[in-house]
């Protein structure tokens, strides 16, 4: 197709785009980590021809397991659910070992490939009977997350989740960047994309808005009481 600009979503998106093109810019609404999964290696002056924005989801792990020993009493086991396929969720598992190290927890990490793998992956966690469970971030989870949320409800594990699509299906505890507004701030790189500035000269940038999302009504069905001092820094809450 005889386009001006690719606009992606995620790190998967953005090596595929980055393999289809060296010549049309891509512009990178949100991803997790753009330095250590090797897609772009300076993000002053980004080379070739990709640059965006990026969601901060490495440093966000450790993040998301202290929420979850906030709110889950006696936290020992967190089942992590990673799609390998995506190079993010790698390096993320290095981030979440490091954080449950030092929180006196054990991860659990159960692999999937493809959205055809999500069903066993999440009868995999059944059977593990965990704790909690930390949500990779990863667009492909995310399709399937009315599947995962339903699964968690109805095993009675706590589960935390990176994208506030998740609240929409039942999800406990939201908290990530907020991809909204990535995006809003992705449209005025867009338009001097498509005014014919190189993508060189637009830094990659970082996410400053984050958001945690808790859904009530999700906790008094698992049987959790959210402790004030979570409670005072949520920006939604969900009765």
């Amino acid at each position: 197709m005889p386009v001006e600009v690719i606009v992606v979503w995620g790190t998967p998106a953005a090596f595929a785009a980055k393999r289809a093109t060296t010549s049309i810019p891509i512009l990178i609404g949100a991803a997790g980590d753009v330095v250590n999964t090797g897609l772009i290696s300076n993000i002053a002056r980004p080379e070739a021809n990709l640059t965006g924005f990026v969601a901060l989801n490495v440093e966000l792990e450790e993040k998301r397991l202290e929420l979850l020993k906030q709110v889950v009493p006696r936290l020992s086991r967190v089942a992590v659910l990673v799609n390998t396929e995506n190079q993010l969720n790698r390096i993320n598992l290095d981030t979440a070992r490091r954080a449950a190290q030092r929180l006196g927890v054990k991860i659990e990490v159960v692999e999937i490939k493809s959205s055809k793998d999500v069903e066993s992956g999440l009868a995999q966690i059944k059977g593990l009977r965990p704790d909690a469970v930390l949500l990779a971030s990863d667009t492909l989870l995310l399709s399937e997350r009315k599947q995962i949320a339903e699964s968690m409800a109805a095993n009675a594990i706590p589960a935390v989740y990176p994208f506030r699509e998740y609240a929409d299906v039942g999800g406990l505890f939201i908290y990530g960047a907020n991809i909204s507004v990535l995006f809003e701030r992705a449209a005025e790189y867009l338009d001097r994309l498509l005014k014919g500035e190189k993508p060189g000269n637009l830094p990659v940038q970082q996410a400053t808005t984050f958001e945690l999302i808790i859904n009530l009504k999700a906790a008094a069905g698992l049987g959790l009481a959210i402790p004030p001092n979570v409670l005072i820094r949520t920006d939604e809450v969900i009765e």
